[in-house]
């Protein structure tokens, strides 16, 4: 104990399949992966542009460092960690890794943050087989136009993260890990925001 110096935590970005230090606003020093223990989930709600936009905060430590990384509710990434994580012991470290994918069908670009612990990566929980429970989008018709609403999908899960993953968490780890300069020619970058689909 004793003594100690505060230290700011390492903000990150998530951006097209890539990590990347908030301050590094030109996008030139990407990272494949970030590793460490879980201390703390959230939810908060940004404004851009006269637009509510829900994040979910990560907050994670290698035991040298804090890295904090805000992922959009409505996205394919949130989707995704929230399926792999629901498999994961998450008293121990994970390793988080981005990627980006086209889909063929509608050219969109979907977003998925995969886990790995242990050396091995995770499965999904949720899937389209075996969806346990995760409600799937619900298609309406607002003033003429076919929109998908997920609303429930949404909901289902935050809850996940609040009353699963929450009650997980520790608060220290021994030093590991953290952001991972690797090789990042396995995933596909793109020009655009991940579409807004199942994570699965």
């Amino acid at each position: 104990m004793g003594l100690g110096k505060d230290t700011k935590p390492v903000y990150v970005n998530l951006s097209d399949g890539r990590f990347y230090e908030s301050e590094d606003k030109e996008k030139n020093n990407p990272y494949g992966s970030l590793e460490g223990l879980i201390t703390g989930l959230s939810f908060r709600d940004d404004m851009f542009e006269n637009n509510k936009i829900r994040k979910c905060v990560i907050s994670m430590t290698d035991g040298a460092n804090n890295y904090v990384l805000n992922v959009r509710v409505n996205s394919s990434y949130f989707g995704s960690f929230v399926s792999f994580l629901k498999n994961a012991d998450l008293s121990q470290p994970i390793k988080l890794k981005p990627g980006v994918k086209k889909d063929p069908k509608s050219d969109k670009t979907i977003g998925t943050l995969f886990v790995e612990q242990g050396g091995s990566f995770l499965k999904q929980f949720y899937t389209k087989d075996k969806p346990n429970g995760l409600p799937p989008f619900q298609k309406k018709k607002v003033n003429g136009n076919i929109v998908w609403d997920k609303t429930d999908y949404l909901e289902f899960l935050e809850n996940v993260v609040e009353k699963d993953f929450k009650p997980q968490l520790r608060k220290e780890l021994p030093k590991t890990a953290g952001l991972k300069s690797e090789p990042t020619e396995t995933f596909v970058n793109a020009d655009e925001e991940p579409a807004d689909d199942l994570p699965f």
